[in-house]
């Protein structure tokens, strides 16, 4: 219990733990973090990716026609394909 700006008591949440910030904006800030942590997931995915192909021997990569220094442009060009 707490009292008002005029001195009645008053039951429930005093005014200023009530939120001021609108219900838009904390849904707008979710989703910006959800959009982040996707972006993040997918940059340690590829980086997983590129890693994989480096530990291949290079007979393994000549077979299937990659050269070590393209690994990161393909790895790259396959992750924005797959965001479309």
């Amino acid at each position: 219990m707490y009292q008002d700006v005029q001195g009645s008591p008053r039951v429930g949440l005093p005014p200023l733990v009530q939120s001021r910030v609108p219900f838009r904006s904390i849904f707008a800030i979710e989703r910006g973090l959800k959009a982040l942590h996707r972006r993040y997931e997918s940059w340690r995915e590829e980086r997983a990716a590129v890693a994989e192909l480096q530990g291949l021997g290079s007979h393994l990569l000549q077979d299937v026609g990659i050269e070590r220094r393209d690994i990161p442009k393909i790895v790259a060009r396959q992750a924005a394909a797959n965001r479309r």
